[in-house]
């Protein structure tokens, strides 16, 4: 018995000795993989297609105001407040090439991130300073690609939020003016 409690000792200090160095760092790679999985999610779920056509109907209400619209104190208020918050949507040109250019960086850095941890599990990288270098570079990128995507993401949520509350309004008011003017 004595004999059998000492093989599985060895046996767990050789499979101590032989783990990978790099654990830690290929965990915090699969944390990295995971935040840009979520952060492709996220943008999946953003039609970039229907803020193209919010753009262009923004575009045609405007014009119709700029037109026709004459000041009225007894309106100017509310109008004013919504028109604000219509202009907004001016503010989401680019979300397109935005959403685009985001996707691009995390098929990039899905790649980057699936070598780093290849060449950890291979042990491929021989400095632990290197392995670390590495590991912060990709951490950045993951960062900066989690901020773009809450951005697009707030932007998007705050046009649909738009949509649905001032554009009835404010294409209420084109209608009163076409049928004025």
């Amino acid at each position: 018995m004595g004999h059998t409690v000492l093989v599985t000792m060895l046996l767990a200090l050789l499979i101590v000795s032989c783990s990978n160095p790099y654990q830690k760092e290929i965990s915090t790679v699969t944390k990295l993989q995971q935040d840009v999985e979520e952060c492709e999610q996220l943008l999946e779920g953003l039609d970039a297609v229907q803020v193209r056509e919010m753009i262009d109907e923004y575009g045609k209400v405007m014009a119709v105001i700029k037109e026709k619209y004459i000041a009225d104190s007894t309106v100017d208020q509310r109008f004013g407040r919504m028109a604000n918050l219509y202009k907004g949507v001016k503010r989401s040109r680019g979300f397109e090439a935005g959403k685009e250019n985001l996707l691009k960086e995390i098929a990039f850095t899905k790649t980057q991130l699936e070598n780093l941890r290849d060449d950890l599990e291979n042990e491929d990288i021989t400095n632990s300073d290197t392995a670390a270098l590495y590991l912060e570079m990709e951490t950045t990128s993951v960062n900066e690609i989690k901020i773009v995507a809450e951005k697009l993401h707030s932007n998007f949520e705050t046009l649909m939020s738009v949509q649905d509350t001032v554009y009835p309004y404010m294409q209420s008011i084109v209608d009163s003016l076409n049928k004025i003017r």
